[in-house]
């Protein structure tokens, strides 16, 4: 068993990381990713928010499967939601080594009606966070042990918000220090029969003391690679 690709076990996926392991409940995507080790503990990346329209995914209609480097989950339309969507969660090896650091996350939305709300807010939530940017659709967090990127594709980018919930006030205990929502909102337009909307972020877990012109260029990369074809 490869546990450096995705692996399924009915609705929970999971992957070997080079900081530790990643985990997937497909049933509840609005829990994201959740990554092993004391500085992600009380972590999640990529969450949905408030599923599509603002009516949540439905637990109950999910397809799911493994296809190379990717794991692909399908979400059907119902009364409440009516909007397809399709989450792809890509693996985006960095260094030499190839190792799994960042993961993509491609999502596609359609609609078998006339006019729909397709609105997608994706949320990740993070604590012991030092210190935070945001530009353009690219957000870093310093944490305790790492560094956290988070970025949109450019040619996606509508909407990004950086909101402190606890600000990293030095004389806190480092366990108590800065908590943080990245805040993406996607699709924000109508959608109709017969078309489909893409869009594209990036997660990246990189080591605390990366120089700036790495961040750049796992940016540049990731704006550079090809879209991926979704059905």
């Amino acid at each position: 068993m490869d546990q450096h690709r995705w692996q399924l076990r009915g609705t929970t996926a999971s992957v070997r990381f080079a900081r530790g392991e990643a985990r997937l409940d497909l049933l509840r995507p609005q829990t994201g990713i959740n990554l092993d080790g004391e500085e992600f503990a009380a972590s999640r990346f990529m969450s949905l928010a408030t599923g599509v329209g603002n009516a949540a995914l439905p637990a109950s209609e999910v397809e799911s499967y493994v296809r190379g480097d990717d794991l692909v989950a399908t979400y059907a339309t119902t009364a409440a939601r009516p909007t397809r969507v399709q989450l792809y969660w890509r693996l985006f090896p960095i260094g030499a080594e190839r190792q799994n650091s960042a993961c993509e996350l491609i999502i596609s939305a359609q609609t078998p009606l006339w006019d729909c709300d397709p609105t997608i807010r994706m949320q990740t939530d993070l604590s012991h966070v030092r210190a935070a940017r945001q530009q353009a659709g690219i957000t870093v967090c310093e944490l305790a042990g790492a560094t956290y990127l988070e970025a949109v594709h450019p040619h996606d980018f509508q909407e990004t918000n950086l909101a402190w919930s606890r600000p990293p006030a030095t004389e806190l205990p480092e366990e108590e220090r800065g908590a943080v929502a990245i805040r993406q909102t996607l699709f924000a337009q109508r959608l109709e029969k017969g078309v489909i909307l893409r869009a594209r972020l990036l997660a990246a877990w990189l080591p605390r003391n990366v120089e700036e012109s790495q961040i750049a260029d796992l940016y540049a990369r990731f704006a550079a690679s090809p879209p991926v074809l979704t059905t």
